[in-house]
């Protein structure tokens, strides 16, 4: 398994990844057909890379990462600098195989986002994790702390990197 920035070659497979967590996850109810969900989700995947897509308090910079085994994309995590609740930094998206979630790669995948936003000097990261989101538990074990009833967020980020 690689952990890599993404390319725009990557950004149709991260939107498929995404679709078919959305679809299989419970939380994600609405999301029935992966198809539809993939079509309503390329446009935002590919245009938060290229800029032209602008979450609420986001700022210009972001990066994106891929998991990738063996030549396919198999799970991505994104984030920008950000002004939303006092942070410097977002979480926006991390998403993982179904099948292959509970495997490490989550984690692998928040290493080098950490590790961007540090060297960004963003420590304050927040991320949107409302209490019945499953992957709440996640954030919680890897560090995250309530920010208030709904949203996540990292002190400083930088705790997420192993010592040394």
């Amino acid at each position: 398994m690689e952990i890599r920035a993404a390319v725009e070659s990557d950004l149709d497979a991260a939107a498929r990844v995404q679709a078919r967590t959305m679809v299989h996850s419970d939380y994600y109810d609405e999301s029935t057909d992966q198809q539809r969900e993939y079509e309503r989700l390329h446009p935002r995947v590919a245009g938060y890379c290229a800029g032209t897509y602008h979450p609420g308090h986001a700022l210009a910079k972001r990066a994106l990462f891929v998991a990738d085994e063996e030549g396919r994309v198999v799970g991505f995590i994104a984030g920008h600098l950000s002004t939303r609740m006092g942070c410097e930094g977002e979480l926006q998206w991390m998403f993982v195989e179904p099948a292959l979630q509970r495997r490490g790669i989550g984690g692998a995948l928040l290493e080098p986002l950490a590790r961007w936003f540090v060297q960004q000097d963003a420590r304050r990261v927040i991320i949107d994790a409302p209490p019945a989101n499953p992957c709440r538990a996640f954030y919680l074990k890897h560090g995250a702390r309530p920010l208030d009833g709904y949203w996540l967020y990292w002190p400083d980020v930088e705790t997420v990197l192993p010592i040394g």
